[in-house]
């Protein structure tokens, strides 16, 4: 297992541990590791060692460096992973990351989503044509990815759909049809996956002395928490993908599958291309900091963070710059 280091820099020179100087050397063995810089003195450091056993997380703070043993349970590197909506938007900024860390990673999407994307697939993604909501077609979709070779151990459900309509407006009552279409895909759709990729997930061997053995990321929605006038049909189904997020890693637990939802805000993706320069800048002044959409990629990282944090279950974590919907 590859040692990772995060190391925050507060002053320059020599990092001290346990009263040893090392320069541009590992702790303990002064083992030489890789650094990559990702902002000014101060900021955040990675660095990569080979001495095994488990994961070093080291902060430098005040000069010294505290270290502690974190084991990284589930490795993206090496693992399968299926993407839902993985064409476009979300799924595909995650589908994206997965592949750059090492997994193998399909992605599930409507056959006319995957022709949009035509030859822009990053390497390492492979597209399935599958309907969320259809038994038939997940299942042959996870019997694909099982038949990979990598363990399936990782599962992101983006696909989604959004409608605009009031329960009652001068045209007369909401369409029910368009409600459950709205419910069927977000959130039948969701949990059609989940099962069937859970089933998959039960059955690899497990990767730690906790019996932990995958997880599985749901997308919901600030439209969960303050739905919009107009929004009813979405609202809920984001609403019931919020409150499957605990029952479902209580049912998992025993399988040692993890369950966690992001709720995004405003994002960047494919959906807002048509809207006006005007309408965009009056969404990014109602998200308080920063002032700005979130980005796809962003949506991804936390992903990453998911899978990677074995302890984090169970939750719906909201990722929106502080943004509370208005009413409309």
């Amino acid at each position: 297992m590859q040692f990772e280091f995060i190391v925050h820099v507060v002053q320059s020179g020599v990092h001290e541990v346990g009263g040893n100087s090392y320069g541009e050397t590992s702790t303990a063995r002064k083992e030489p590791y890789s650094r990559r810089d990702d902002g000014p003195l101060g900021g955040e450091r990675e660095a990569s060692c080979g001495w095994g056993g488990a994961t070093v997380r080291v902060q430098l703070t005040k000069g010294q460096l505290a270290v502690t043993n974190e084991r990284t349970i589930v490795e993206i590197s090496g693992s399968a992973a299926i993407v839902t909506g993985g064409a476009s938007g979300l799924g595909a900024a995650t589908a994206k990351r997965f592949a750059e860390l090492g997994a193998t990673v399909f992605g599930l999407d409507v056959p006319q989503s995957i022709e949009r994307a035509g030859d822009n697939v990053p390497a390492g993604v492979t597209l399935i044509p599958a309907d969320v909501t259809s038994n038939d077609e997940v299942s042959a979709a996870v019997a694909q990815v099982v038949d990979s070779g990598a363990p399936l151990r990782i599962v992101v459900n983006c696909a989604g759909v959004g409608w605009a309509g009031r329960i009652l407006s001068k045209n007369g009552p909401h369409d029910l049809e368009l409600f459950r279409t709205v419910i069927t895909v977000n959130l039948l759709g969701t949990f059609n996956v989940m099962r069937l990729a859970a089933d998959a997930i039960s059955k690899t061997d497990t990767v730690d002395e906790y019996g932990q053995r995958g997880v599985i990321i749901n997308t919901a929605s600030v439209a969960a928490f303050e739905g919009q006038i107009g929004q009813i049909a979405y609202s809920a189904s984001k609403g019931g993908v919020h409150g499957m997020t605990v029952p479902a890693a209580r049912d998992l637990a025993q399988f040692g599958i993890r369950v966690n939802t992001i709720a995004p805000g405003i994002i960047d993706t494919p959906m807002l291309a048509g809207v006006t320069e005007e309408y965009r800048k009056g969404l990014e002044a109602g998200v308080p900091f920063p002032s700005r959409l979130g980005r796809p990629d962003e949506y991804a990282q936390l992903s990453q963070y998911i899978v990677e944090h074995d302890y984090l279950n169970g939750e719906t974590i909201r990722m929106d710059g502080a943004l509370r919907m208005a009413p409309r």
